[in-house]
């Protein structure tokens, strides 16, 4: 079992540990494995947003949604892609929105994806394609 979420003060990036049971968890050495990309605000050493990680497995590959806030001051959610949950290719954003995004969730239905997250945003947005940067909203709430 692994899971991914780190803090660093005000700068949030995003680790790695392994628990063998769920109890006993042991960090990556090489933490953090993915923080905010040049896209984004992300700087070290000041507030920074790269937080509340999503982790979903397809095709063999792992893809981490992440909250992240635009240059532009617009919040968004950034998709990166691994093999190996330790190395990640920024793929880009898959939202960018009014407000910040909270805790993003992907599932595949019917042969789409789909990502809903919360706070003052609360959306689903949809796409074909996991890789994609042009999620459409599907729902509001």
């Amino acid at each position: 079992m692994s899971i991914l979420a780190a803090e660093d003060g005000p700068c949030q990036r995003i680790g790695l540990a392994t628990s063998p049971d769920l109890f006993q968890w042991t960090r990556y050495e090489k933490n953090p494995v993915y923080e905010g990309p040049s896209w984004t605000m992300w700087k070290t050493g000041v507030w920074a947003d790269c937080r509340d990680g999503h982790v979903f497995e397809h095709d063999g590959k792992y893809y981490l949604f992440s909250n992240v806030r635009h240059k532009d001051g617009k919040g968004g959610v950034a998709i990166a892609r691994s093999t190996d949950l330790k190395h990640w290719h920024d793929l880009g954003p898959a939202i960018r929105v009014e407000g910040m995004p909270e805790s993003p969730v992907v599932f595949q239905h019917g042969g789409r994806f789909y990502l809903i997250v919360g706070s003052d945003v609360g959306a689903c947005f949809m796409s074909d394609n996991i890789e994609s940067n042009s999620w459409q909203r599907v729902a509001a709430f």
